[in-house]
């Protein structure tokens, strides 16, 4: 990235990195681009013995809220730094790009064996300790579990198990079971009768309920474009289309989860309340899903996905590729058996 700006750093800088290095009293260093060059505009000293006591003391005043920024802050050791990158949505598009392209350059200047972690921050409340914390269980959480995966993690923590020659089912399952609202149960049985082809569900967190976010009445090629790709939710989808020359129905399950984007916590609470949604409309409504999806951006809901996942097209049959005779030779002689 550093060909791409020519941005590197001052004198000045490279000495403050060789001292903070060498194990002085820094706790912080702020660096900023100044004409074209990366400059130290300021730097904290230690003002307790920990990292964590420290953050938020040297933060004080540290940061502007509209200008982008890189932070240094020493960890445990003179070898061990956390490296923040702050680019507030608020500042320039240019300003922005400008200092997303210089940060390696800035890494290679300050010494990336050093740098022990990282992470980007738009707000001000990312550049807190609290904000801090938050950013290391996201990047120490698991991957949220795919479909597949969470079917199979159910099938097996509910698995019948033979103890002491009867029959015991042993349910260990962690699902969290939210009630429906009012509304969503009324949604649903809209569904369930046909007034609406599209429903869209979703958690709310601090009621811990699953209430009704969206009600339409759409065809497939609409269906991309109502989604939104902003929130998590779970979305039930009556496809009506013809196949081979028939009317064919296909209700549809789509958990859409974007990402990374989303809280860890709300990820695991979806996650977590998805198998017993499930049931319930399975169960309690009577709905039956001919497929159960998951996707993490609206775009992928096109009629032509929709339509191969209901009817995965045959594959055709490989024609044998035989391999030319050899010039001036015969072909080989099959054996009739």
């Amino acid at each position: 990235m550093s060909h791409q700006t020519g941005i590197l750093g001052s004198v000045e800088l490279k000495k403050v990195f060789a001292d903070c290095l060498n194990g002085d009293n820094t706790r912080t260093i702020k660096v900023v681009i100044e004409k074209e060059t990366l400059e130290c505009e300021k730097i904290v000293q230690k003002q307790n013995d920990t990292f964590d006591d420290d953050f938020d003391v040297s933060m004080a005043g540290l940061v502007e809220k509209d200008r982008p920024c890189y932070i240094f802050m020493k960890f445990l050791s003179a070898k061990e730094w956390v490296l923040i990158s702050y680019s507030p949505d608020s500042a320039e598009v240019r300003e922005k790009m400008l200092y997303a392209a210089t940060r390696s350059s800035l890494k290679s200047e300050f010494g990336g064996t050093y740098v022990t972690m990282e992470y980007f921050a738009t707000h001000m409340e990312e550049m807190t300790y609290a904000g801090y914390l938050d950013v290391v269980e996201s990047k120490n959480a698991p991957p949220p579990l795919t479909l597949a995966e969470e079917e199979l993690k159910e099938q097996d923590e509910n698995e019948t198990k033979e103890l002491h020659g009867a029959s015991t089912k042993v349910k260990t399952s962690k699902s969290v079971e939210f009630p429906l609202t009012d509304e969503a149960r009324s949604a649903v049985e809209s569904y369930k009768n046909g007034s609406v082809t599209h429903v869209e569900l979703s958690v709310m967190i601090k009621e811990e309920r699953i209430t009704n976010s969206a009600t339409n009445m759409i065809g497939a090629t609409e269906l991309c474009g109502v989604v939104s790709g902003d929130r998590a939710g779970y979305h039930l989808f009556n496809y009506s289309h013809r196949y081979e020359n028939q009317d064919v129905v296909s209700h549809v399950f789509i958990y859409l989860m974007p990402g990374y984007s989303v809280p860890i916590k709300e990820r695991m609470l979806y996650s977590t309340c998805k198998g017993s949604l499930l049931t319930s409309l399975q169960q309690d409504f009577g709905l039956k899903f001919d497929r159960k999806l998951e996707c993490d951006t609206p775009s992928d809901l096109t009629e032509e996905f929709l339509r191969n996942e209901i009817h995965p097209p045959t594959a055709e049959a490989r024609k044998k590729f035989s391999k030319p005779t050899a010039p001036g030779r015969k072909p080989p002689t099959r054996r009739a058996r």
